[in-house]
């Protein structure tokens, strides 16, 4: 016993100094690496995929013989593309470990990528990287005979490596045996929450992979599949793209049935109830329109409303499309209470750093906030921001992070981002025709028989009013155009972002913008391929 503990300690101890190893040539750090899971996502999987076994895509790509490498998952946020990959992930686990020849040994890891986490300016490589150690953890075979033979006459190159050949190189033998036993499996979750750029540079990599050794899979929405096809360099003649919510409907039944007994509103013997739970099973299959959060949100609506005292038929009645915009009618509601109770300035204010958290490519540190504000509203900031935020912004906004120098900015809830991220931009552009037309206040002081003194000290209770005391104004009963509003659309908010980034670079250095200096060159053309995205909304 103490010889085995002893091997197992020289064991435990060898894999540490290795994996040290790797984390420094891939420029990891190791303390990092050792702290984070493989995301992964485990799910009651009972009835969950079976459908997948009729798609020929799926068929094509699960055969590890074929040279069909690619499979993406299509869907809006809620169908589910997570938990499906989690049933093709658990479809393979049977094969891990195997030692007989013409059985295939799997390695599966996954990346999320995640606007809230924001990703680095190289993210596609440093979500390569990340994977590769979450497989070098985890599995032996893949550290010794993929991972270490590419690194030891590579690792000073990765730097200037394309991604594709870093893809190949990372997760597949790199010895010409094409009869390899060995495949990478790997999953890379929500390309749409990349940059244009970093979006279509996976893609065009993925599909540049044509070997019996890897089996990649993205998921995303139509659109960000669509701008990538668009504009990958070579034709792609059967697209292995699976539209989860057409085909997830049995999913989604079983989903119903998970919930209802989750919710105990089964078993039950209530007549009344049962009533219910049998029109929840008729009708909410057509209402969740695939989509698993329109499944939770059905259920509490029927649930509360049960307890409430309502009639079955009530009840039945909220089953319906309708009880769904509730969510975004709460947001809105939200919204109107703000637009009432914040002043123009806090809400001009406020509309700038909802662009920046929703819409920038970084983390939102509060010194870039700080310069973010100055270039957006042109004015410096007389109070302190953490406290704007907790007092003013805090049912929208929230601040992450202890210490002051780490401290970021973020919306405080997915559904919040979400209902930003979906509205639709209201006011058109300006012409210059138009532009000559809108309301402009002018106004000329002329100064009488006043001595030097008496001006310089007009002027200076006049600035004092502007900045600290403010002007107040009569509200007309009727407005000749609409009031500035909560607003965080994409055309507006990565065109605010443009032009800031535009000021940066060109205008004379400026002290209180310099936080920004590296953001904008760096981001700045990225900012303007999404304004490209969403140009039919200009």
């Amino acid at each position: 016993m103490v010889v085995e503990d002893v091997n197992e300690r020289r064991s435990e101890k060898k894999q540490m100094e290795s994996m040290k190893g790797i984390c420094e040539k891939l420029s990891v750090s190791f303390e990092s690496a050792m702290q984070q899971d493989d995301p992964i996502k485990t799910h009651n999987l009972s009835g969950i995929g079976s459908w997948l076994e009729k798609i020929d895509a799926f068929n094509e790509w699960a055969n590890l013989d074929s040279n069909s490498s690619q499979l993406l998952l299509s869907g809006s946020s809620g169908s589910g593309k997570s938990t499906l990959a989690s049933f093709i992930f658990s479809r393979f686990k049977p094969r891990s470990g195997a030692s007989d020849g013409d059985s295939k040994e799997v390695f599966s890891t996954s990346y999320v990528f995640s606007k809230r986490k924001k990703e680095t300016k190289n993210a596609v490589k440093e979500s390569l990287k990340y994977m590769a150690v979450q497989l070098a953890r985890s599995d032996s075979v893949y550290r010794d005979q993929i991972l270490v033979p590419f690194l030891n006459p590579n690792s000073d190159g990765l730097k200037d490596m394309s991604i594709g050949n870093m893809l190949k190189g990372l997760f597949t033998l790199s010895s010409a045996n094409e009869k390899s036993n060995l495949t990478s499996l790997l999953l890379f979750e929500d390309l749409d929450q990349l940059n244009q750029e970093d979006a279509r540079n996976l893609f065009n990599a993925a599909f540049e992979q044509g070997t019996t050794g890897l089996r990649i899979i993205m998921t995303g929405t139509d659109d960000v599949f669509n701008s990538c096809r668009g504009s990958y360099r070579k034709s792609i003649d059967s697209f292995p793209l699976i539209r989860v919510q057409e085909h997830n409907e049995p999913d989604i039944k079983s989903f119903i049935e998970q919930e209802l007994t989750s919710q105990e509103l089964l078993p039950t013997d209530n007549p009344g109830a049962l009533k219910v739970v049998e029109e929840i099973r008729k009708k909410l299959p057509s209402v969740a329109n695939g989509n698993f959060k329109n499944v939770v949100q059905i259920i509490k609506i029927s649930q509360d409303a049960m307890g409430s005292g309502m009639s079955e038929d009530e009840i039945i009645r909220l089953i319906s499309v309708d009880s769904l915009k509730h969510k975004t009618a709460v947001t809105r509601e939200l919204l109107e209470e703000l637009n009432h109770t914040l002043t123009i300035q806090e809400i001009e204010q406020l509309n700038v750093i909802l662009a920046w958290v929703l819409y920038g490519f970084e983390y939102m540190f509060i010194n870039k906030l700080v310069a973010a504000l100055f270039l957006g509203t042109g004015k410096p900031l007389l109070q302190d921001i953490n406290i704007k935020i907790s007092r003013k912004y805090d049912k929208i906004l929230q601040i992450e992070g202890e210490k002051a120098e780490d401290q970021i900015v973020n919306i405080k809830t997915e559904d919040l981002a979400e209902y930003f991220n979906e509205s639709k931009r209201e006011r058109p552009f300006k012409t210059d025709a138009e532009g000559d037309k809108q309301p402009r206040i002018s106004m000329t002081i002329s100064l009488d028989n006043v001595s030097t003194s008496q001006a310089q000290r007009f002027f200076w209770d006049l600035s004092e009013k502007f900045v600290f005391d403010k002007f107040e104004f009569a509200t007309a009963t009727t407005t000749s155009g609409p009031s500035l509003q909560i607003s965080a659309n994409k055309v507006d908010s990565h065109l605010l972002i443009v032009r800031s980034c535009l000021s940066v670079l060109l205008d004379e250095y400026k002290e209180e913008t310099a936080a920004l200096g590296s953001y904008a060159a760096y981001w700045l053309l990225s900012h303007l391929r999404e304004l490209m995205k969403v140009g039919n909304e200009m």
